[in-house]
Formats: C-alpha cells, structure tokens, sequence
C-alpha cells in the first residue's frame, strides 16, 4: 500500500476538496448552535491533523492554518455571546423578584450554556456557571421557606380538586370513552393543571398527575392504533370484494394482461436490506467518515456501519421504534421523526424521568432543514424503561413523539460502538431505487 493510500484509510478528512468544503462551511453559520457544531467538529477531526508529523501538501497545509485561525475566531466568538448571556442572568439575579417560574428558566439556561461551555472546554464558563447555579439553589431554598401567597395557594389546591374530578371522570367511563375527543380533552386538562401545580413547586403532587397523564396519552395511542386498524380492515374487504367481482366478470387471464403492475413487489431479505443499507451509505457520505447510523423507517431498524477497507459494513442492526406521524418532521409538536443526514452533537446522561440516562442528540434541524422553513429541537436516540416502549419495539409499531428509541439491551450495546466524532445519523425510508 501506498504512503498516500496509508494516509486516506487513517485520516479520511485529509482532503483538499473536504478542507475547503469544512472552511466554506464556516461562512455560513446562522445560529449559535451550528456555530457550536462547528467548533466541536473542527476541534475533534481537523485540528489533529494540522500536525507536522502527518504527511500533507502545501495546499492542504495553509488550508488548515486557515481552518485553525478560524476555529480560534469561532470559538472566542462563541464563549463571548456565553458570558453575555451569563451577565444578563446575573442581573436578573440581583434586581428581579424571584418567582419559581424565573427561577426554573434561569436554571434551564444555565444547564443550556453549561453543555456548551462543557463542549468548549471553557473553565471560567463552568466557574461563574457553577457559582450562579449556587445562587440560584439558595434563592429556591429560600423561596421554599416562605409561605405562598393566599391566592397562590387557593390556585393550587384548586388544580389538585380538578385532577381529582379528571380521574373520576375516567374511571366512571371504564376506560372506555365514547369518542376519541373526550379522551384527548380529558388529557389536556391533565396538562394544564399538571403545570399549575409545577409552577407552585408542588412537585410530589406534579409527578403523580405526570403519572396519569401518561395513562391517558398511551390510551389516546392504543385508540389511534384501533381506529386505524379497522379503517385498513374495511378498506382490504372492500378491495377483496371489488377484486371477486372483476375476476367473475372479465376472468383471470383477461386481469392479468390488464393488470399487470397490480402485484405487491417483494419484500427484500435480510442480505438484500443489509446490502441497500451499506451501498445507501456510500451514495450519501463517500469514503469521509468511519463510522454511520443508519435509520430505515420501513424496516423499524438502526444499523451501524463501518467504514473499511472493502467499503461500508453493517456492524449491527437493532429494532426501533420511531415518531407515531409517519411523514418527514417539519415543525414542532408533529410528532414525526426527521428525514436527511444529521451528526450526533451530544451525549447526554444526566437522569431523565421517562427515558435512560444516555440519550444521543442529532442536529435537527441541521442547515437544509433550517432553510426548508422547519421546526422543533431535542430529537434524540435512546431507550426507556417503560415496557410499553419495548413492546411496540416488538411490534414494529410507532409511539414516540419524533426520537429514535431502542431496548435498554440494544442502546448499552451500541454505546460500546459509537466513536463521538460527531457520528454522521442518516434517515430515510429505504423503498428507493439506488
């Protein structure tokens, strides 16, 4: 093998025409979030390369001086805009009321810029990141101390009277509401007062009324699916007894020169999937990356690939459940999972209520998505401990709200496989032709 074949297979990005493509990029950062990618990319697969011991032309050598200078101007942009927004909080630190409403905003922002700040390495971020949450842990305290107003407290005792007229309500129809619209109303009203009762701090109470809000939401879910189920039962009779007709009346050689495009195509083997899968990957990402995901919405799979010698394996695939809208996501709320080429941006693993703690982050909406007009934020690619998830894992059956979800099993597996570089997340569903 060749020293510059060598090179290729260890440094896939030592390219001119991929250094170029990563400097253009920088251009055209809109927001502080892909400015952030950005950086994190750049620091994690081009700045090692910009060393003397790695073989390079001279091209290739100033276009990284040029990728290194601009990271550095990228960077100190960044962490400026941070501390700005550390100073706004400050201030309303020491001049506003506190309210556990400001507070809980505030403490979101914090946690915001302190995954930032962490991704940047930045240490004075983290201090004065570290002493505000301090502050702002001694002023809910504090807060806790005094009594609430009167008015604040007949509100709250009145959320907790009306959740308890909404369960009632249920349980007197023997989970069986008439209409679909009943349900969903019941649900709503849940949430309303649920986020009453959180905004007064009343969080034992807030967590139970969380609790039976998932109830009714996996009822509305179950509906959804009946509703569905039988409409494809009637539509299949109703095909069946038009098909009956025609053959009696033209017979059957007459139906099959007439229609001939009328049987369903195979479906494809596990190999022949396998195979789409890996020469997909290598249509959309080339030879520049090691490692994919790749999500087939038709299959309800995720399959990892590495990139080798002999071009784009499939590592392993695992099942998954998916968004219950099938379409491709376009805004916030529509419960649908995007569709495109994204890159894991974060890994998270602080504890979560309804998922496990490792949650894998995509940038949706990435820069196309952005300029198509879409919406929404926090898809991720985890797993839950909730049976019910699993269950429609093995039922090849849609119920998250737009993320990726796997079995607890799957999700530790594919944890020992993922190299954080950001990993490239392609989506899409796999009945086109290559």
């Amino acid at each position: 093998m060749s020293p510059t074949q060598n090179r290729k297979t260890q440094h896939p990005h030592l390219t001119r025409k991929n250094l170029e493509q990563h400097l253009q990029t920088a251009q055209h950062l809109q927001t502080p979030q892909e400015t952030l990618d950005w950086i994190t990319t750049t620091r994690e697969s081009y700045l090692p390369l910009n060393n003397p011991e790695k073989e390079k032309t001279p091209a290739e050598e100033d276009l990284l001086q040029q990728i290194e200078h601009t990271h550095q101007q990228k960077t100190t942009t960044h962490q400026e805009h941070l501390h700005q927004t550390l100073d706004t909080i400050a201030q309303h630190l020491l001049t506003q009321q506190p309210t556990f409403q400001t507070l809980k905003k505030q403490e979101e922002q914090l946690q915001q810029i302190q995954q930032q700040a962490t991704l940047l390495r930045n240490h004075s971020l983290e201090q004065r990141i570290h002493l505000y949450t301090q502050t702002l842990d001694d002023k809910k305290r504090k807060l806790r101390t005094q009594p609430l107003p009167t008015e604040h407290q007949q509100e709250a005792e009145k959320a907790l009277q009306q959740l308890k007229k909404l369960q009632q309500t249920y349980v007197k129809t023997k989970w069986k509401p008439k209409k679909i619209t009943q349900l969903t109303q019941l649900h709503l009203d849940t949430q309303r007062w649920t986020e009453l009762l959180e905004h007064y701090d009343y969080h034992q109470q807030a967590e139970e009324a969380r609790g039976f809000e998932s109830v009714l939401q996996n009822h509305i879910i179950a509906m959804e699916q009946q509703r569905k189920n039988t409409r494809n039962a009637r539509i299949a009779k109703f095909l069946l007894a038009l098909t009956t007709i025609i053959t009696i009346l033209e017979g059957y050689d007459f139906i099959e020169k007439r229609m001939p495009n009328t049987q369903i195509p195979p479906q494809k083997t596990a190999q022949q999937q396998t195979q789409y899968n890996e020469q997909r990957t290598q249509q959309l990402l080339g030879e520049h990356e090691i490692q994919s995901l790749y999500i087939d919405k038709d299959q309800y799979t995720l399959s990892f690939l590495i990139n080798t010698e002999h071009g784009w394996k499939t590592d392993h695939t695992f099942p998954i459940t998916l968004g219950t809208n099938p379409h491709p996501k376009t805004k916030e709320g529509d419960k649908a999972t995007p569709e495109g080429i994204y890159h894991i941006t974060e890994i998270r693993t602080n504890p979560h209520p309804t998922f496990q703690p490792l949650r894998y982050l995509i940038n949706y909406p990435n820069p196309n998505d952005t300029q198509q007009g879409k919406t929404g934020t926090g898809i991720i690619i985890t797993s839950s401990h909730q049976p019910h998830y699993a269950q429609a894992i093995k039922e090849r059956k849609n119920i998250t709200n737009g993320g990726i979800l796997l079995i607890t099993e799957d999700i530790r597996h594919l944890q020992k496989k993922i190299e954080y570089r950001p990993t490239p997340v392609i989506i899409e569903h796999s009945d086109r032709e290559l």
